[in-house]
């Protein structure tokens, strides 16, 4: 008689938005038996109130892991796989190291997977492409067990698209997809944030432009001239930019222990859309085909080119706005 403890279903989360597809996919099927195992690659206290959150509305439990280095890491993953099983594993992202060798080793039944984010709109992402760096092979040679990027996609019993259907490059790259873009739209938390006419989601300045400070400066003269419109805008910021929040413009602190698109439908109004403004986000491609919601891309000659998402270029229904 095996000694695991077993799951019903286990999924092994990178990111918030994982966790919440996860339990968006859960509320689907009630079950009793759900685990969250959580890999951070350093210590964020948003993502363990998220997590915590999450916990106590769903019951599901979970395990919040912080990287440290490899020996450290393996001696912690293989650990835990080592003494669960379950029926269904789900996991989103199919290239991560860690996360193939656990698969390799973890016994379960099934295995589904869901989309990582804008990594699955990108054709040139480590989602369709398999990485092939000499530390990424040597890791392959001396961890066998792992699963390679076409053995996971051959393997998935079901892929649950997050997004859209007309902005995946690669059409049916998985065994059996299933849309449940919907699910996020029907979302809502319940949470009061106001009456706002839009939303700008801020990036990361200093990770996104060439010259941050001067790109925030072209942000604010642009959201200011929202503001004397009459417009009621609520910024939102991003984690890891060290940039202010505008004055005036400071939302309630509580929201961070939030994700974005699990709060936009508590924003829709009745009278009109709402406008979601940002430089071209996962956030607004959420909600593209949303009648509720316009969308309205910033672009500036400071992004780089390698933030650029293009993904975007293929739809016509939204608003662009040059700030150069």
């Amino acid at each position: 008689m095996s000694n695991l403890t077993r799951y019903e279903k286990l999924s092994i989360c990178r990111t918030k938005l994982q966790v919440y597809t996860f339990c968006l996919l859960l509320s689907q099927k009630k079950t009793n038996s759900n685990f969250i195992f959580f890999i951070d690659d350093n210590y964020n206290e948003a993502n363990l109130q998220f997590l915590k959150r999450i916990s106590d509305n769903t019951n599901v439990k979970y395990t919040y892991y912080v990287k440290k280095n490899v020996i450290s890491d393996l001696i912690v993953l293989l650990g835990f796989v080592n003494k669960y099983s379950c029926c269904e594993i789900y996991i989103s992202s199919v290239g991560n190291g860690y996360i193939s060798l656990m698969l390799g080793v973890l016994k379960y039944d099934s295995l589904i997977t869901f989309d990582d984010g804008a990594a699955n709109l990108e054709k040139s992402s480590f989602v369709y492409i398999q990485r092939n760096s000499f530390a990424r092979k040597l890791f392959f040679m001396v961890f066998y067990k792992s699963k390679s990027l076409k053995q996971i996609v051959e393997s998935s019993s079901i892929h649950f698209n997050i997004f859209p259907d007309f902005l995946y490059p690669v059409k049916g790259y998985f065994n059996n997809e299933v849309n449940i873009n919907l699910l996020f739209k029907s979302s809502n938390v319940g949470v009061k944030l106001g009456d706002f006419d839009c939303v700008f989601v801020a990036p990361c300045y200093e990770e996104y432009f060439n010259d941050p400070l001067e790109a925030y400066r072209k942000v604010i003269l642009f959201l200011n001239d929202k503001i004397r419109e009459g417009f009621r805008l609520l910024y939102v910021s991003h984690p890891r930019s060290s940039f202010e929040i505008p004055q005036g413009l400071t939302p309630d602190k509580s929201l961070n222990e939030y994700l974005l698109e699990e709060l936009i439908p508590s924003l829709y109004k009745e009278e009109k859309p709402l406008e979601l403004i940002g430089f071209g986000n996962t956030t607004q491609a959420f909600f593209l085909s949303d009648d509720k919601v316009n969308i309205t891309i910033l672009s500036s000659v400071e992004v780089k080119e390698m933030y650029v998402n293009h993904f975007f270029s293929c739809y016509s229904g939204i608003n662009r706005v040059a700030l150069d």
